[in-house]
């Protein structure tokens, strides 16, 4: 009997065991560092990022200093973009296109150099130069200087992999110390297939040329009719005049219908709380799309033949051990 029950408690640690193993990968040091040189307009020497009052009909020079810290020379890419709010209510500075109405960072900064040579062990200064602003910014212009270096090494001969790996400093940019209130307006529902996943994108706008603060987003689906109740939640920040569909992640699929949505965001600090309500109207199409890409959960029945390697050696152990216990218990009631 003891013989039985070690045998049955050394396969649940085996089986437990095998199932929370983590794998791990290494991805090596990065090799370079980017650094923001300290600027006489800075409002906040207490942020790694530019946050600057900037005078009107005058131009501003910002400047960073990339040290290269590998064993060998580097050339690194240096880039700039706008600042919006992505899907994922995160905020990035890639966004190489004008704001739509607005001034922008990228409109503002002149020619600077975008591939550098850095040799082993050195460090060199980039310097780009702002055009003036010549009108009154009401908010913040944001933007960011995006620095990369980009390594490509053949593991074999057909496949090739690239790293990159990439600093990114933050600039704000503003002629008025005036706050100005934080306004999103809510810019509907949809369904969103540009991904290979579809999910369902609730599209707000930051309609003010301010930065909001921290956001507890919280999104529900509903329809009674097709006993649906869906909900996700996120953290977020709005960048001046951004426009985003935050992303709802599909966790079960959608039929043709109509769907009850709401939404509603409360800002940190402030307590400020809007909430809006609308309908999703999921097409005979989008449904289709939703069907053929988004896996349902799929609940089987527990058996030999269809579960599986491990369950199939778990019910056989399990099935051993029992024989074998009747088995010493006919003898014992033999004996």
């Amino acid at each position: 009997m003891r013989i039985c029950y070690r045998l049955l408690s050394i396969l649940f640690v085996c089986l437990f065991v095998n199932s929370v193993t983590p794998v791990s990968a290494q991805t090596g040091e990065v090799g370079f560092s980017v650094e923001r040189v300290p600027h006489v307009q800075q409002t906040n020497d207490r942020v790694g990022y530019f946050d600057l009052l900037v005078k009107q009909d005058d131009e501003t020079t910002l400047e960073v200093i990339i040290h290269n810290h590998a064993s060998e020379d580097k050339t690194f890419d240096v880039k700039i973009g706008n600042g919006y709010t992505n899907e994922n209510g995160v905020v990035m500075y890639d966004q190489e296109s004008a704001i739509p109405d607005h001034l922008s960072f990228t409109e503002l900064v002149s020619t600077f150099d975008e591939n550098v040579t850095i040799t082993s062990g050195e460090s060199k200064r980039i310097s780009f130069v702002l055009k003036s602003v010549n009108e009154d910014v009401n908010g913040v212009i944001l933007g960011g200087i995006r620095v990369s270096e980009t390594e490509e090494r053949q593991e074999d001969a057909q496949v090739g992999l690239q790293n990159r790996y990439e600093y990114v400093i933050g600039v704000v940019l503003r002629t008025s110390v005036k706050q100005v209130p934080f306004r999103p307006e809510w810019k509907g529902v949809n369904v969103n297939q540009e991904h290979h996943y579809p999910h369902i994108a609730f599209q707000v706008m930051n309609t003010s040329g301010s930065i909001s603060r921290d956001l507890d987003v919280q999104m529900t689906i509903r329809s009674d009719e097709q006993d649906v109740k869906l909900d996700h939640a996120m953290e977020a920040k709005l960048v001046p005049y951004t426009s985003t569909g935050f992303r709802f992640p599909l966790t079960k699929r959608l039929g043709a219908g109509t769907y009850q949505v709401e939404m509603t965001m409360t800002e940190s600090g402030t307590g400020a709380t809007w909430t809006w309500e609308d309908e999703l109207v999921v097409s005979e199409e989008e449904a289709e799309t939703i069907s053929e890409r988004v896996e349902q959960p799929i609940v089987e029945e527990s058996s030999f033949f269809s579960g599986t390697w491990t369950m199939s050696l778990l019910a056989l152990l399990l099935t051993a051990a029992f024989l074998y216990i009747v088995h010493l218990r006919r003898k014992l009631k033999t004996q």
